[in-house]
């Protein structure tokens, strides 16, 4: 009898780092309950930081040879090799239930040819899909934010929509259709990233039941969220850090700081389902119409009743879509850097003064933040 092999193919930004880690916590515990959780970190002849690793992201990586920056490949390595290593694990496990996870898995494996390879590899396996989905407002909005936060991107929201558009992933149904017109419907499953969509309000225990596995109270939650996102006023302030400093380390230390005071400040940054209303309804419409041949098809092909109401109705309305802050959050963000590490200041007062600074388009905003920056050094006497 083939064992059964679970594949969480993400999508992004709908709890998949959250539920890597919890899998990862609790892999031992789920492999004596018959799910085995393959150990990521096992891979570490296949990538140079495997410390990081809590999902099977070198799976998709090695097949399709595109490889995130901080999961560098390593040369001589083939896909053939990758997917060896995890049948090995799988055939030393006595669980008949194995799962992998990786979001990844959603925008990488986007061509029929790819799909079809990967499930080739797996061909041994019953194979099933497991897929969670948020309309795409809400997944260009949360996407939006955790880009702004990695510190590439220097994109204003309506630049960034328009990138969005043309990624073919946020197509759901076509892209599902790719799954389906390998491996059939009745092997993939759809679930929306929405509480009241989860079973009891959890993506851990939807995901386990979707594998068929009951819940255990020897089950560990992680102690919080495993990927926060910034508030709307510290996301705006690293959007400028983004602008104007080169340096990616000096980038990073102000996304660590800007995700504190965003904790401190708005408790729905680290709470999962949390929101984020950034985008006005203007912009929320705009994306909504022009994905919307796409996501009637989806619901009628793949949702039920209760999935295609919660899928249709937002959880939030249109925001302001302010993407400036005022003098008063300029203030307050700066005084808080200030406080936990004077030295992003002085790197801050240095990049403003550079010739050709592109903030320096906005002459009344670099002032209020060139001002803000002084004032703190001159408490300093640096000035």
């Amino acid at each position: 009898m083939k064992k059964k092999l679970f594949v969480h193919i993400g999508m992004p930004k709908a709890g998949s780092t959250a539920l890597q880690e919890f899998l990862y916590m609790n892999r031992e515990v789920l492999e004596d309950m018959g799910l085995l959780y393959p150990d990521p970190r096992q891979l570490e002849q296949f990538s140079r930081k495997p410390q990081m690793m809590k999902g099977h992201h070198i799976v998709p990586m090695y097949l399709t040879g595109f490889f995130w920056a901080h999961f560098p490949k390593k040369n001589g390595i083939t896909s053939d090799q990758i997917f060896t290593f995890i049948r090995n694990q799988i055939s030393a496990s006595p669980a008949q239930k194995v799962l992998l996870s990786s979001e990844a898995c959603w925008f990488m494996l986007n061509r029929p040819d790819v799909v079809k390879e990967f499930v080739n590899a797996f061909s041994d396996f019953d194979l099933k899909i497991i897929a969670y989905l948020r309309r795409q407002d809400d997944h260009i909005q949360s996407g939006y934010n955790e880009c702004i936060k990695s510190s590439f991107y220097t994109m204003n929201v309506d630049e960034f929509i328009e990138d969005r558009f043309l990624d073919p992933s946020n197509k759901y149904y076509s892209h599902l259709m790719l799954w389906v017109n390998t491996i059939g419907y009745n092997n993939i499953t759809v679930r929306i990233y929405e509480k009241r969509c989860l079973i009891n309000g959890s993506i851990f225990d939807d995901l386990l039941a979707q594998c068929g596995i009951d819940l255990n109270k020897e089950l560990k939650l992680p102690k919080k969220d495993a990927n926060p996102r910034l508030s709307l006023d510290a996301l705006i302030f690293q959007r400028i850090v983004n602008i104007i400093c080169a340096d990616k380390a000096v980038k990073q230390e102000f996304s660590s700081l800007l995700l504190a005071y965003s904790e401190s400040n708005d408790r729905e940054t680290t709470r999962a389902f949390g929101i984020s209303n950034l985008l006005d309804q203007k912009q929320r419409d705009r994306i909504n119409k022009w994905y919307s041949e796409e996501n009637e098809l989806l619901s009628s092909v793949f949702l039920t009743q209760s999935q295609k109401e919660a899928y249709q109705q937002s959880k939030t309305s249109g925001g302001s879509g302010n993407q400036h802050l005022s003098s008063e959050k300029i203030y307050e963000i700066t005084n808080y850097i200030e406080n936990q590490n004077p030295d992003l200041i002085n790197i801050l007062f240095l990049q403003l003064n550079q010739p050709g600074n592109r903030l320096i388009t906005d002459i009344s905003y670099y002032r209020v933040l060139k001002n803000t920056i002084e004032s703190c050094l001159l408490k300093r006497n640096l000035i």
